[in-house]
This record gives C-alpha cells, structure tokens and sequence, in this order.
C-alpha cells in the first residue's frame, strides 16, 4: 500500500486530541493496512514518538520514520542542530521513546546553516554502521541536496510538502523517482483545505493553521476553486474529493508516498479510498493546472 500516516496531528497542533482517540487512529490504520508511519522528536515536544511507541512497540512490520535537527525552545520558537552531539542525543531519546532497536527511517528535519551537510552525512554514516538507523533521508530539500549527501550516504527518501493546494515543490517527485529516492509527500491535503471540512467552519483555537498565511482567508476563492474542481473529478469516478487529491499526488511518481493526516478512524478509512481511484491522464492535467495557478498566485 503506497499510503502512510502523518502523526503530526495526534499529539496536538491542529487542535486538541484525546490520547484514546489518537491510539484508535492508529490501531485503526494498522487493521486497514498501513504500514508506514511518520513523526519527528519535535512533533508534541517527543509525546507523538511516545504514543508510536506505546502503540507500535517493536512490531517488525511497522515502519517507522522520525526526524533530528528542529527544536522548539522555551521561547516557542523553532531552532535548528544538527551538531554531531545534538543528532547521537536525538537519536537515542527517539528510540527509548519509540521501544525501538533502530529507527527504519531517519530524516533531517531541516537542515542547519551553523553545520555543513559534509558533518551531518557522516554522523548518519556512523548511525548506520552503528545499527540504531536503517535508512537515511532528508526532509524539505532539493535534489542538489540529495547529490551533496551521495558521496557519504545514500539519501533513500525526501520529506517535501506536495498537495494541489501547495507551492511547486523544490524537488520534482518524478526526477526523485529516476533517481531512486522515495518522495514522501507530508499535508498532501493542504492541511485540511482539500477535505472542505476547514473552509466551512474555520479553524479551531490552538490550530497551527490559523496563523499561516497560506490559510488566510484572502486565498478562500482560491481553496473553493480547488475543492469544486475535486469535486467535478470526484463524481466522474464515484469518489470522494480526499480520495482525488491522494490520487492525484500518487499520480506524481511511482515513488511518491502521501503521508495524509487524520483526526479520526473514519478519516484513515476515507483516506484509503484514494487506491481504488484511477485518474485519466486529462483529470491529471487539469489539477495540475490548478496547482500551477496556486503556486503563482501563493509566490
């Protein structure tokens, strides 16, 4: 299945979640299927590599992909380490947290300008030898980043925002795929805006969303072009809209691997009917379109 599941949402950020809650969305996915799971150290200050562990524990046929390098200060503010110590320190609190020997996948977050890539590739390079990571992949980065890391590392996936409704990305998930890089595709619904479900009622207090500028209310003519054209997609096939924009993003590349969020079990169940969907190769030019038109109106 070339679906996974971006946890960033069960531990917060998008507004509150009951843990219980957030434990059903994952054994949920499991019973459906789904076997790659994203987070990252940063995501609930480490509660979100928590609940994965108290869920997942070591299960063999989980995969399971976390980051290093961001962190979030006293202050609330976003930093960036990717100091030979801070990555090791990262490393071994995700995997006590994770109940994990090695970490299936591990990405840099962000990179960090205070640490050449050269310093970082070879710490992974250690981590590998070592047995605590067994992939090594970079998140929000160009393909010029992915060749940099190459004489050391081998870069097996790249982390970039790739939606209908987000910019062009950096990276081409098509030149990834010739490359042999897997292009895992985080808020492949735009956050929620190709749901509809945000456009109609707002954004709840707490929510990330509400203070991003993509999400100004400004770009609702915009986010409404996008969902009534799903929608004209979505009845030709007798589907949902979320199921056409997955499908669309899995039309990218034979590598590309959405990683949808979810607020609820129904969600993860709705989220798996983007594999029964086969596009034409026209309802993949007109979205893409509509992308194009988004990314030159957003820039």
């Amino acid at each position: 299945m070339r679906i996974g599941l971006g946890c960033m949402a069960l531990t917060g950020i998008y507004g509150t979640i009951g843990v219980e809650d957030a434990r059903a969305i994952l054994h949920h996915a499991l019973d459906l299927g789904i076997r790659l799971f994203d987070t990252a150290a940063l995501y609930g200050g480490g509660s979100n590599e928590t609940l994965l562990g108290e869920v997942f524990g070591g299960r063999e046929d989980v995969f399971v992909a976390t980051k290093f390098g961001l962190i979030e200060g006293s202050d609330g503010k976003l930093y960036r380490d990717s100091r030979p110590a801070a990555i090791r320190r990262s490393v071994d609190m995700s995997l006590l947290r994770l109940r994990r020997e090695r970490i299936d996948l591990l990405l840099q977050h962000r990179p960090d300008p205070e640490t050449p890539d050269e310093v970082v590739a070879e710490v992974a390079a250690e981590l590998v030898r070592e047995g605590k990571i067994a992939a090594f992949g970079l998140s929000a980065a160009p393909m010029e980043r992915v060749e940099a890391f190459r004489p050391t590392i081998v870069v097996s996936a790249v982390q970039n925002e790739l939606s209908l409704s987000s910019a062009t990305d950096p990276l081409d998930p098509a030149v990834a795929s010739r490359a042999g890089v897997m292009f895992m595709a985080y808020a492949p619904l735009g956050r929620g805006i190709l749901t509809g479900r945000s456009l109609a009622r707002g954004f709840s207090p707490g929510d990330l969303r509400s203070g991003m500028p993509q999400y100004d209310s400004r770009n609702r003519e915009n986010d409404m072009e996008l969902v009534v054209a799903l929608d004209a997609v979505a009845r030709r096939h007798a589907a949902t809209r979320v199921a056409v924009a997955l499908a669309w993003t899995l039309e990218t590349a034979s590598s590309t691997v959405p990683l949808p969020g979810a607020r609820s079990p129904g969600h993860v169940t709705e989220l798996l009917k983007a594999a029964n969907v086969t596009l034409t190769s026209q309802d993949v030019s007109d979205l893409s379109g509509l992308q194009e038109r988004r990314s030159s109106f957003s820039s």
